[in-house]
């Protein structure tokens, strides 16, 4: 079952169909060709190495430093191919060039020897140089970035697995009456001692106290953090499962996946809110 935040909607849907965005993953090459193929290649290498992973989990085996290596990068991938990271990364980039225009054209004389040194090095003329300030000035609030200059993130966002690998990995299994949700911002991490009146405080993966939870499959989630594993696989409390999709939920950022009708979220999915409760700014 699939369920839309903020709304009494749900439908059924198959696994290839939930969630699909056409050309989510195509750029445009220097030669104007669309490339549909480069980054799903990727994709599909990260998934592969960690099929073997997932069937030792579905298994309850120990997982050997192999396998636990593949299971963090895709987990980090999971973390920056989807709708959510991607449109924080674009609002990022938004904010810092408006920032940085909003600098240039705050100081006239520096904004004109700016025009020069371009006009010089580049042999185009951009007229008269009070007027493309102005100009720049007042359409700053309608710079964008596009789409397709986010993708370069989901590549270097796998430099967070050794980060990932420092931490200590469990699995949460579901009693057979309880299963876990998923959604289409997976990737949770949350500080259970955050406190939102200190500065210093925050949600960032670098933070000890900062817990990881990743929903593998209706039977169990990954949970990374610095605290003690006695048991690699345990068996959730009631409470523990309705934190974990309590979390999900939250974390969704348009929709939430269910294996079976889930009445007992309904309600708490439809009155929240789209967009996750994690949206990353730029400070």
């Amino acid at each position: 079952m699939v369920y839309e935040k903020g709304s009494t909607k749900s439908f059924c849907s198959n696994v290839k169909d939930a969630g699909h965005q056409n050309h989510f993953h195509s750029f445009t090459t220097e030669t104007g060709e669309k490339d549909t193929e480069t980054i799903e290649k990727f994709l599909c290498k990260v998934e592969g190495n960690a099929a073997a992973a997932f069937k030792a989990i579905a298994n309850r085996e120990d997982l050997s430093t192999e396998y636990q290596e593949a299971l963090v990068v895709f987990v980090c991938l999971m973390h920056s191919r989807v709708p959510q990271f991607r449109g924080d990364m674009g609002a990022m980039m938004e904010k810092s060039i408006q920032l940085l225009i909003d600098m240039q054209v705050t100081n006239k004389q520096a904004f004109y020897d700016m025009v020069k040194r371009y006009e010089k090095d580049t042999g185009e003329s951009l007229g008269n140089p009070e007027i493309f300030r102005r100009q720049m000035a007042e359409n700053i609030e309608r710079i964008g970035v596009t789409e397709e200059s986010t993708l370069p993130f989901i590549v270097s966002t796998m430099k967070l697995a050794p980060l990932l690998a420092q931490r200590n990995m469990r699995f949460i299994c579901a009693s057979k009456e309880h299963e876990f949700v998923t959604s289409d911002n997976p990737f949770i991490f949350y500080n259970m001692v955050h406190d939102p009146k200190n500065f210093y405080s925050g949600h960032g993966l670098a933070i000890p106290t900062t817990e990881i939870y990743f929903p593998l499959d209706a039977s169990t989630a990954l949970n990374l953090s610095f605290g003690p594993t006695k048991y690699p696989y345990a068996e959730a409390a009631p409470s523990t499962m309705a934190k974990i999709n309590d979390l999900i939920v939250g974390w969704a950022n348009k929709y939430v996946y269910s294996a079976r009708e889930r009445p007992d979220l309904f309600e708490v999915i439809s009155k929240s809110k789209p967009g996750s409760v994690m949206a990353m700014r730029i400070s």
